[in-house]
């Protein structure tokens, strides 16, 4: 996840559950503190690495405590509705036939650095070519 989404997916979450964003943040500031290492030259490690940073604790964080609160709500649906149920006699929903959907999405191993490298590859290609038309361009002006 880039560092513009991660902080986009933040603003979201802090705007649309600020609890959880709290409890988010605090998870990934307790996790960041536990993982810092005594300073060594200008830089503390842990803070800001792609794999240890405060963003992948915080979003770490808020993925585990989303899962939870979409449990907990879903189980509070599923009771009102029980509830509503029983106040006009009928029988209450088995929940326990419901099928579970669950979603995760992961990135293969080495997907992110193909895409980057294929990306600088094209980048790489396309100021040849700008190059190249630069000095044409310079070279047909002279003349």
């Amino acid at each position: 996840m880039s560092a513009k989404s991660a902080v986009e997916f933040a603003n979201w979450l802090k705007k649309e559950h600020p609890a959880l964003y709290r409890r988010a943040a605090s998870a990934a500031d307790s996790a960041a503190s536990e993982k810092a290492a005594p300073l060594v030259g200008n830089s503390r490690a842990g803070l800001g690495e792609t794999d240890s940073g405060w963003f992948s604790s915080f979003i770490g964080a808020a993925a585990t405590l989303g899962g939870t609160y979409l449990n907990l709500k879903n189980q509070r649906d599923q009771l009102k509705i029980n509830l509503q149920r029983a106040q006009v006699g009928q029988p209450p929903i088995d929940v326990a036939g419901t099928p579970i959907l669950t979603t995760r999405v992961e990135l293969p191993a080495g997907t992110v650095e193909k895409i980057t490298q294929s990306a600088g590859m094209n980048i790489n290609k396309i100021l040849i070519f700008a190059a190249l038309g630069i000095g044409a361009f310079f070279v047909l002006k002279r003349a």
